[in-house]
């Protein structure tokens, strides 16, 4: 009813799943990939730089 064509709704309806998917998989990889710099940096010992 929103797009007045029943082929545009059929297709918006079967790409926008995929497209989500598809997203879901990077924004979880990054996710990821942050939590385990954010532990990293936590478990690190602070360190003293000198100078001189």
């Amino acid at each position: 009813m929103l797009t007045g064509s029943i082929g545009v709704s059929g297709t918006v309806a079967l790409v926008e799943p995929l497209i989500n998917t598809v997203v879901f998989y990077f924004h979880e990889k990054a996710w990821n990939l942050y939590k385990k710099n954010k532990t990293i940096k936590q478990t690190q010992p602070f360190q003293l730089h000198r100078c001189g």
